[in-house]
């Protein structure tokens, strides 16, 4: 019979705060030509949510076993591990040529070319709209869906193997060791960083669930937080890095903001204290600090008149108003706010189309969404409602900054096929 247990805020909730605490920070750090009052609005936005999410969870109620359900992977789990493995040896690689042209396993002998005209970002792009391949086509198809398959099984045995398995033998961990550089690889033959933020993302979900379930410990001890803000770094560096090399080495010199409305500030603090950190913060400032300033300015712009207020608070109103699609980015063009090319936040798309109550309601009841999930996938040992929690995780991860689910049809494809196979109780046996 299960027993109640102590209000704790589970590990993924953990996570998205310390998430959120991290974009907090940037937005003091960053040596941008705005104070921290104008980033307000955002940030009040994003941290309500984070409380209405765990206001929902904790509401729901959760339930403990006394133990966790530490499992030795079957022989079916460890047949499908060696076969995923030789088939994505075999997909990426096609995949890679289809999309860039290129040949995969030379990328990592030529890194150096990934500088200016010749880096792997623009020759994407180049190939990408020379073969008008935004067009969906016959040809396309089998490489999308396969995609999405291959990142539903890619989640399924990570966290089989990471958060579950009892023991895990050095053949198992060359295999998943495999599927990383894959996964890593697909990032690289395009000169993004889309992929290595998923795969951090995938990496810190598991080793959070994996001590979960092993110690009942939420979170990382103090030394194991001190590795993982190592190996954080180190991935915020590679970022850093793989962006410069888009761009003409003397024009990398030059990059003073994410876009011409959001520029560098050379008196900031961190400049006048810190300078290293706030020449690392600013590189950052693209895809984590400008979400929040577009945020904010659609508050400041927007919402303080008459139409935007009544946008913000009835849902399926902003259309009469405004002619962006799920957002209002193209609006704020007239008051000077230059978006360039970065990302619009999932919160500010969902507000645009369900106004502020309904999205408030609807976090709120995602939280106690997840409070069932968890139970049924972490508690109880089910690892397809252990997948649809990382995918929950994911989604407050994205909120405020991006569309990382949206934005990516693998994603998408993965998200429908787990709530089939959950809905359906499909593969009941393998996910155990």
């Amino acid at each position: 019979m299960p027993v109640n247990i102590k209000q704790e805020e589970p590990f993924f909730l953990q996570f998205v705060k310390y998430y959120y605490l991290f974009l907090t920070f940037l937005v003091i750090a960053v040596p941008l030509k705005y104070d921290f009052i104008h980033f307000l609005p955002a940030l009040v936005l994003i941290w309500s949510s984070f409380f209405l999410l765990r206001l929902g969870y904790f509401s729901k109620g959760v339930y403990n076993h006394v133990e966790y359900k530490i499992l030795k992977p079957s022989k079916t789990k460890n047949r499908l591990l060696v076969a995923f493995t030789v088939f994505m040896m075999v997909f990426v690689p096609l995949m890679i040529k289809f999309y860039t042209g290129g040949n995969p396993y030379l990328l990592l002998l030529n890194f150096g070319s990934m500088v200016g005209a010749d880096s792997n970002y623009y020759s994407y792009q180049e190939y990408f709209e020379a073969n008008n391949l935004g067009v969906m086509s016959l040809q396309k198809l089998p490489y999308i869906v396969l995609n999405g398959f291959s990142a539903l099984a890619f989640w399924f045995f990570c966290i089989s193997y990471i958060c579950f398995a009892k023991k895990v033998t050095l053949f198992q961990k060359c295999l998943l060791t495999v599927l990383f550089f894959l996964y890593f690889l697909q990032g690289l033959s395009r000169g993004t960083s889309f992929e290595n933020f998923e795969l951090l993302m995938i990496s810190t979900f598991c080793a959070l669930a994996s001590r979960k379930i092993r110690t009942d410990y939420n979170f990382f001890s103090y030394r194991q937080m001190v590795w993982a803000a190592g190996f954080i770094f180190v991935g915020a560096l590679y970022f850093i890095i793989s962006k410069s090399l888009r761009y003409e080495i003397g024009e990398v010199e030059t990059l003073k903001g994410p876009t011409s409305s959001l520029v560098y500030d050379p008196s900031g603090w961190t400049e006048s204290l810190f300078p290293a950190l706030g020449k690392f913060s600013l590189e950052l400032s693209g895809y984590f600090v400008f979400p929040l300033y577009l945020t904010s300015e659609v508050f400041w712009h927007i919402w303080t008149t008459s139409q935007g207020f009544i946008s913000a608070i009835i849902p399926f109103t902003a259309d009469f108003f405004y002619s962006d699609p799920r957002s209002y980015a193209v609006t704020l063009e007239k008051y000077n706010v230059d978006r360039g090319a970065c990302w619009v936040p999932d919160i500010m798309s969902a507000i645009y189309v369900i106004g502020v109550p309904l999205y408030f309601l609807l976090i709120y009841k995602l939280g106690r969404l997840s409070a069932k999930i968890y139970s049924k996938g972490i508690i109880y040992g089910d690892i397809r409602y252990a997948i649809l929690l990382y995918i929950i995780t994911l989604e407050a991860i994205s909120l405020p900054v991006g569309n990382f689910i949206m934005t990516s049809s693998a994603n998408q494809i993965a998200l429908v096929l787990i709530i089939f196979i959950i809905y359906t109780n499909s593969f009941k046996e393998l996910a155990k």
